[in-house]
């Protein structure tokens, strides 16, 4: 699906909520793309701001922990683009 929305256009505000172990924040920033992306958990977050490192993409993701859309970092980042497909 990401290289799907990428071969139709490029995203400029990007959000992955939950992101888990940061899988898709990673395949996005591998595009050059700015990405903000957040989760519940903590561990979540290290875990996902290590594995950007590991593949070379931490200067494109901003992780934070947030208890869902509130977090204010996550709103600086937007408003987001939304696939309209």
């Amino acid at each position: 699906m990401l290289d799907l929305v990428a071969r139709k256009r490029r995203p400029r505000a990007i959000l992955d909520l939950g992101t888990g172990s940061g899988v898709l924040a990673i395949a996005v920033a591998m595009f050059k793309r700015k990405i903000h992306a957040g989760d519940i958990d903590g561990v979540c977050v290290q875990a996902a701001g290590a594995n950007a490192k590991r593949n070379r993409v931490a200067s494109f993701l901003r992780l934070v922990r947030a208890e869902g859309v509130a977090h204010p970092v996550l709103w600086a980042g937007g408003p987001y683009d939304r696939d309209r497909s």
